[in-house]
């Protein structure tokens, strides 16, 4: 099994605190039959994205776990306003993660691509780089 969307990288966002607490949670995925985890920390106002990190966490779940599951690359990106016009400031998203949060942004909610009008104005607001996210889905 594949877990799309996983908060599991320590002290990025609302997810674990702590690396200890991040192992368990993979112990306990490949425990039940997971495979690969994507890891979706947020990207937003909140709680900003910083390649760098998430990279070294990563890397460091994977030594600490043992390699029990793949933990790949990915986001939380919400396609609301004020995450959208942030978007160039976001610019490592959407150049290094931007196919992944593409799928995971309408997967994790797919009626947002039945808003119709909205969505196309917010995508709109963007720019280009959000309206290639958007084509892409």
């Amino acid at each position: 099994m594949v877990d799309i969307h996983c908060h599991i990288l320590p002290d990025l966002d609302d997810g674990p605190e702590s690396l200890e607490e991040s192992v368990g949670m993979v112990h306990m995925a490949a425990a039940s039959g997971t495979t690969d985890i994507v890891a979706t920390q947020h990207a937003n106002l909140e709680y900003g994205f910083h390649s760098g990190v998430v990279d070294e966490r990563i890397s460091q779940l994977v030594a600490a776990s043992g390699g029990a599951v793949r933990i790949r690359r990915g986001c939380d990106f919400h396609l609301y306003h004020e995450n959208v016009v942030l978007v160039d400031a976001y610019r490592h998203v959407s150049e290094r993660y931007g196919e992944t949060c593409a799928h995971l942004l309408f997967v994790a909610n797919p009626l947002a691509a039945l808003a119709g009008e909205p969505v196309e104005q917010c995508v709109a607001t963007a720019g280009n780089r959000a309206k290639t996210w958007y084509r892409f889905w």
